[in-house]
């Protein structure tokens, strides 16, 4: 089963910002991985409209309704006080299809020192849709992204809430993308009148640590 990605968004003050990331580290993604997490990231916004957004590759929904997963958050002491200073956040799930590399062997896991998103609405017909996202990651993989996903919100997370818009183009870089990259105007000018919404983000890679040192 093809897996989904979980994103998790949050905005902090910068007093804040080095007491959460040492949580993330020590105690909240070496959590997740042995109740069935497939991969943890967390990404610093130098684009966007929260501080930190971390995405995960999880195999189903259904993780979230394990014992082990409420029996995670019992145990972690110190998430409530860390998660409390939180001035806005949201939990989004996804389906999602990798369009570059085309056609794997299989699905590759999430792995980048830089990732570009953009999330938008549209009303554009799905056949339209569909030719203007793989037009956009052609034209992205040419500028140096590594890999690239197409995702559609999928059921809510059981207990967060989300104000999230239902696609989301991802795309993986090896680094800081190039200014010539145009990220987020092209797919807003191709589905002029037809998309809302937009949402972009582009951060590096806080945890674990970049291949390449910011």
């Amino acid at each position: 089963m093809p897996s989904l990605l979980y994103t998790a968004e949050l905005a902090l003050n910068e007093e804040d910002i080095q007491p959460f990331l040492d949580w993330y580290a020590y105690r909240h993604a070496p959590d997740l991985y042995p109740i069935g997490f497939q991969s943890c990231a967390c990404y610093r916004a130098t684009i966007g409209d929260m501080t930190f957004f971390d995405i995960y590759e999880i195999p189903a929904w259904e993780i979230f309704m394990k014992p082990a997963y409420g029996l995670m958050a019992e145990r972690d002491v110190y998430a409530a006080d860390i998660l409390s200073k939180r001035l806005n956040k949201a939990h989004t799930l996804y389906e999602h299809e990798q369009l570059h590399p085309a056609s794997p062997e299989r699905a590759l896991p999430l792995d980048a020192d830089w990732i570009s998103i953009l999330r938008f609405n549209a009303s554009a017909e799905r056949d339209a849709l569909e030719t203007v996202i793989h037009q956009e990651a052609a034209r992205l993989a040419n500028a140096g992204a590594k890999l690239i996903r197409f995702a559609r919100r999928t059921k809510d997370h059981p207990t967060y809430t989300t104000h999230r818009p239902h696609f989301m183009l991802l795309a993986e870089w090896p680094q800081k993308p190039p200014s010539e990259a145009e990220l987020f105007k092209p797919v807003e000018q191709q589905l002029s009148g037809r998309i809302s919404d937009l949402t972009p983000f582009l951060g590096y890679r806080v945890y674990p640590w970049p291949d390449r040192p910011i």
